[in-house]
């Protein structure tokens, strides 16, 4: 079998006096120049920009112009195959709504990468899984909202191409402090993150293998969650949801169900 793979670079932004697409010309320029990396890398780029609401919106969109210009020109000179221009875009229909113009951010983006985790985690005072797929029928229409499969159909709604589309899969856990041992279905209540990580040292973060020391753990109970189609495992008063085989598995059917081309 033959992979069709493609290696991203990352380019982040995040907390930088670029992260503000309101810029004047010619500091965008500059940010546009510095993306031109030589033709021969390996990589494409992936560029991701921090939108901090409604007057971001147009600026946001001309940046994204003047890249994909930029990259097109690029390619005419150096004859190489043209830069990939992405982004990292939020999960939540209020920043979708806030801050993106789907329609006009999918004229320039070869793909739209949609961060479908952290819906739930320590800032809560309750446990609530990192990155669930559907919700419970017993929660609140607004908690109903966060869940994998109303943001990738958010997006759709909104105007992205289901072709552009790759919704995000977490390989961590989110973990809890549970106030009742006893009580560790979703929605249980939590006094906060759940304790750090041996090798991250993150309350309320736990790396993938570290997630497999717990469950490997002495006294540790694993739980499908039907209603969401993810696992979460506890011991004592320590909670941790995350994904494995079979959730992922379910979240790429899911995936080919809405016809979205792929995933991240």
């Amino acid at each position: 079998m033959t992979l069709n793979m493609r290696q991203f670079l990352d380019i982040s932004v995040v907390d930088h006096q670029y992260a503000k697409p309101r810029t004047s010309g010619s500091r965008k320029r500059s940010v546009v120049q510095s993306l031109l990396l030589p033709a021969e890398t390996i990589f494409k780029v992936l560029y991701r920009c921090v939108i901090r609401g409604a007057d971001d919106r147009a600026a946001y969109v001309n940046l994204l112009k003047e890249l994909r210009l930029a990259f097109e020109g690029e390619t005419k000179t150096s004859g190489e195959p043209r830069l990939l221009l992405t982004a990292a875009v939020p999960a939540s229909f209020e920043a979708i709504a806030a801050g993106y113009d789907v329609p006009e951010i999918s004229k320039y983006l070869d793909f739209i990468n949609v961060m479908t985790y952290d819906f739930h985690g320590q800032w809560e005072r309750q446990v609530g899984h990192n990155s669930p797929l559907f919700p419970l029928e017993s929660t609140t229409s607004y908690q109903k909202k966060l869940t994998v499969d109303f943001s990738a159909r958010e997006w759709v709604k909104q105007g992205a191409p289901k072709e552009k589309l790759m919704i995000g899969m977490p390989t961590y856990g989110r973990s809890f402090t549970l106030i009742d041992p006893t009580k560790f279905d979703i929605g249980a209540p939590a006094s906060g993150g759940g304790v750090a990580g041996k090798y991250t040292g993150e309350a309320g973060f736990m790396s993938y293998y570290e997630v497999c020391d717990f469950l490997h753990a002495e006294n540790t109970t694993l739980v499908w969650d039907n209603e969401q189609q993810v696992p979460f495992a506890y011991r004592k008063d320590q909670w941790v949801g995350f994904d494995d085989e079979r959730s992922l598995k379910t979240k790429v059917n899911n995936n080919s169900r809405l016809d979205l081309a792929v995933v991240g």
